[in-house]
């Protein structure tokens, strides 16, 4: 008998020993990726083969890719069903993946779905108001290089500069902007500037957003702020980065004008992201493809430093400076990874890399394009790619939440030190078992209580992170911009995520 409790007990410690998550994110490119509450959060992509929608936890520790441990968020039909859309728009379904003020992701075109992160619920279609309907402003599109048109935050809005179908058609000057608190639309023209005139239509050219407060220690000339617009493709064809441009646009929202910066990149390219950085009054490009080759992809980052140029326009004076630094933590040449900004880090999830490559992907032999699952991470403060990430200070959305509990903190350590406490609880209760065997064998009737007993379930209840005060509303989302509180959509639960502490938001049954 004793020799049979040994032997359970060294099979349980084993079993609770042992990494208690082995869920991955997998291989994939141009997929939907955002941050909330310190997690890194993607939705989709191509390549993906595995749930679509998950998330894992910062800090990051890049020491190893394996450690990093993946939970699995819900889906509605729309993506749990993907095969059944149309397949000429089905990249469309995924922008303009923004989130708003009140930790609302927007997905799913223009019939923008909702998805409330905080409480990991699909809410359905938005109802939006405004001056104009719905301008459907986002172009439906077969392939993901045709995607990636002009759109940007600025505040708490999303600006959508009118596209067109063809590179061959004349420029537009419609700008159509979503307020992401109201929900209500509005539109202004961009006007013509006798200089420059409007940019050229370009596929994939990279947007960001600079306001005026902070360019207030390099210019006064502007008070609503500048919208950079790097790069671009001018050639109207499918593939990526065969007539790649250098230019450099700034659109100033007090004029609502368009700007040909005197400067350019230091090389062509397209498909690129943009960050702005003010502690150094630095914008960083990174990676995209370049001209050059019809195949052609960089790992070339480009920083481009705001200065005082009272001649310059706008009062804006620039220089871009070319990095490349070859160091195992730099990824090799690449385009559309998943990309995100957390704190002062840049963080990319796979991406398209070309044949040969030594990263995990899933390539096959002889083919060119493969995809990759692996984080890289680039450190702005010290401007060089690192191995990790840090947690931020986290707002609470719109309304007062109460204080944050403990589990927010989660790490990549959780499922060691769960496997090691398991393992501890084990040995206990198997020496409880061997003393009181021996004791009945023995004939004593009665066992010691001891007063400090260890409490060695293993069944915990989950607090929410940020768990909603009892005079809240459920969701964070007024209901009358709802056109339907589920929209029509299924909400489903993962199958194989527990329904106790492994589930990461505790969801409340309407009563309705």
């Amino acid at each position: 008998m004793l020799l049979f409790v040994l032997l359970a007990s060294a099979v349980l410690l084993f079993v609770y020993s042992a990494p208690v998550n082995t869920i991955t994110a997998g291989p994939r490119a141009e997929g939907c990726a955002f941050t909330y509450n310190n997690r890194f959060y993607i939705l989709a992509g191509n390549k993906s083969d595995v749930s679509l929608f998950m998330y894992t936890t910062f800090p990051l520790q890049l020491s190893t890719q394996e450690s990093i441990s993946w939970s699995i968020a819900s889906v509605n039909d729309l993506f749990a069903n993907m095969t059944a859309q149309d397949a000429t728009t089905q990249n469309s379904y995924l922008r303009p993946c923004v989130v708003t003020p009140n930790g609302t992701l927007l997905v799913g075109g223009n019939n923008f779905y909702a998805y409330d992160i905080y409480n990991d619920r699909w809410l359905g279609t938005l109802n939006m108001t405004g001056s104009v309907a719905n301008p459907n402003a986002l172009i439906s599109c077969s392939y993901s290089i045709s995607c990636t048109q002009r759109i940007v935050i600025v505040e708490d809005s999303l600006w959508i500069f009118e596209d067109v179908v063809a590179i061959s058609q004349p420029p537009t000057s419609n700008i159509y902007i979503l307020n992401l608190t109201s929900y209500s639309w509005s539109t202004r023209q961009a006007l013509n500037n006798n200089t420059a005139n409007l940019p050229p239509n370009m596929k994939a050219p990279s947007l960001a957003y600079v306001s005026a407060a902070q360019l207030a220690n390099v210019t006064n000339t502007t008070t609503g702020g500048v919208i950079f617009m790097f790069g671009g493709d001018d050639s109207g064809s499918v593939q990526n980065g065969t007539t790649a441009t250098s230019t450099i646009w700034m659109f100033d929202i007090a004029s609502s004008m368009w700007h040909l910066a005197a400067t350019s990149l230091v090389e062509p390219r397209t498909d690129c992201t943009t960050f702005f950085y003010p502690p150094k009054n630095q914008l960083l490009i990174f990676p995209g493809a370049i001209n050059g080759t019809s195949t052609g992809m960089t790992n070339v980052l480009e920083v481009l430093n705001l200065k005082q140029e009272p001649s310059a326009l706008l009062g804006i004076g620039m220089t871009v400076t070319a990095t490349n630094q070859v160091m195992s933590n730099q990824p090799e040449p690449l385009w559309d990874p998943n990309y995100v900004q957390q704190g002062d880090s840049i963080i990319l999830y796979g991406g398209w890399l070309g044949g040969n490559s030594s990263f995990n992907s899933d390539q096959i032999t002889n083919s060119f394009y493969c995809t990759i699952f692996q984080f890289f991470i680039y450190n702005m403060t010290q401007s060089q790619w690192t191995t990790n990430a840090t947690t931020t200070p986290f707002t609470a959305p719109i309304e007062p939440t109460s204080a944050q509990s403990s589990s927010e903190q989660q790490n990549n350590t959780g499922p060691v030190v769960g496997g090691v406490i398991g393992g501890l609880a084990v040995c206990a209760i198997a020496a409880f078992v061997v003393i009181f065997l021996l004791r009945k064998r023995r004939g004593t009737r009665h066992v010691p209580e001891s007063r400090d007993a260890p409490h060695t379930s293993d069944h915990h209840i989950y607090s929410p992170p940020h768990a909603v005060e009892k005079h809240l509303p459920h969701t964070l989302v007024s209901d009358d911009i709802m056109e339907n509180d589920m929209g029509g959509v299924k909400f489903e639960k993962p199958g194989e995520v527990e329904e106790d502490a492994e589930w990461p938001f505790k969801k409340e049954v309407s009563s309705e």
